[in-house]
């Protein structure tokens, strides 16, 4: 295991992680009265103690990648036609499955940090790994939707919708995390459980009803379904800006939050943005200049290759906070991705060929960070990774 025993972090860098406590805010009416007594029964009658928190957290995330990796063989470019279901090129099953799959995902999620102070295995890495996990599944699950509401159109997805989509999801996600930073408390937005649960809906409608139910949408509504789904998605994100503004400067106005106080230059405040702003310049500036339309031929693997970079800065920018230490805004990876836009862009490479050497090569530096990251914690803290620890707090 010598190539995961490589640090990312100096033993000074990791020492905040002493002083560290999880800190969260969720006045989520949904959550609070139905989704956590749910979570709490199931967690009693399901999950026995011996369970780690830490692997629920692990196997939720690949159960829910599952059904990303089936819609990655059967719908590649976003865009198969679906009007007669039973005749898709889309097996009816998929969205079964994918249902099942993204409520098992969602629970085990939620049933994690109640596992560990259940257990009383609670520690930073389960939070790292819990929202590292998140970083990654949030970025690509809204990619299932789009092939949900292609059954409207003979052209597929709109390739602007599936961006804007993209967009303000991981926008959302970041701002939490960039507000955690900040504030040192993770205000949890109410739209997580409500879109996990719509997304959910949206498949087992595919499935036992008929996808062409959301030609009524468009019928009532004068707007297609996708639309109706980007118009609520975009304005629970423009709605949240003001309260992630409200929060930070109240958390600036508290004399006994050390965090806001710690962050208080300006450039310090900032840095998070940079990384985040970077990557997505980058990747739209890539399609936009792309004579090979590479989002629109190669959709998932562009996307996917952008999920990686977003988890990336996101996981770096909650271990940063969680030690209390300044954001590094840039890093080598945020390199392979401006390299294969210039190859593509001065058409020096097959496209296929620059797709699937980006992905290939950001997925074995993400992993090979994660995989290192978290043994760094696990020594560092003196825990397992997956396992129930021996000693309980």
């Amino acid at each position: 295991m010598a190539v995961f025993d490589y640090r990312y972090y100096s033993e000074e860098f990791m020492a905040g992680l002493k002083h560290y406590k999880y800190s969260s805010i969720d006045t989520s009416p949904l959550a609070k009265y139905v989704m956590k007594p749910f979570w709490a029964t199931f967690l009693h009658y399901c999950i026995p103690l011996n369970v780690s928190a830490n692997s629920m957290t692990f196997y939720g995330f690949l159960i829910g990648l599952t059904h990303l990796l089936l819609l990655s063989v059967y719908d590649p470019l976003v865009s198969v036609l679906q009007l007669d279901l039973a005749n898709a090129a889309i097996p009816p099953w998929v969205w079964l499955y994918g249902a099942v799959a993204h409520f098992l995902a969602h629970t085990l999620d939620g049933c994690d940090g109640m596992q560990a102070r259940r257990t009383g295995t609670s520690s930073p890495l389960g939070e790292l790994m819990d929202h590292g996990c998140d970083s990654f599944s949030v970025s690509i699950i809204v990619l299932s939707v789009p092939s949900v509401f292609t059954v409207q159109s003979a052209f597929g997805a709109d390739v602007n919708e599936l961006f804007t989509l993209y967009f303000v999801t991981i926008l959302g996600f970041y701002l939490s995390h960039w507000e955690k930073y900040l504030t040192g408390i993770l205000y949890l937005p109410w739209t997580y459980d409500a879109s996990m649960l719509l997304t959910q809906g949206l498949f087992l409608i595919v499935f036992f009803i008929d996808s062409r139910l959301f030609d009524l949408v468009q019928h009532l509504s004068g707007l297609k379904s996708s639309n109706c789904f980007l118009i609520v998605a975009t304005l629970s994100v423009v709605v949240s800006i003001p309260c992630t503004t409200q929060n930070i400067y109240l958390a600036y106005k508290d004399e006994n939050n050390k965090t806001a106080k710690k962050q208080l230059t300006w450039y310090n405040a900032v840095q998070p943005g940079l990384p985040f702003i970077a990557s997505s310049v980058l990747f739209v500036g890539w399609h936009i200049m792309s004579e090979d339309y590479v989002a629109l031929h190669h959709t998932r693997l562009f996307f996917y290759s952008w999920s990686i970079i977003f988890s990336n800065i996101t996981t770096r920018l909650i271990v940063a906070q969680m030690c209390s230490r300044p954001y590094a805004p840039f890093n080598g990876i945020l390199l392979l991705p401006a390299v294969a836009a210039a190859l593509d862009i001065y058409d020096v490479l097959p496209p296929q060929v620059i797709m699937w050497g980006l992905f290939l090569m950001l997925l074995a530096a993400h992993v090979h960070y994660l995989i290192c990251l978290m043994r760094q914690f696990a020594n560092y803290l003196g825990v397992p990774c997956l396992a129930m620890p021996s000693k309980r707090s």
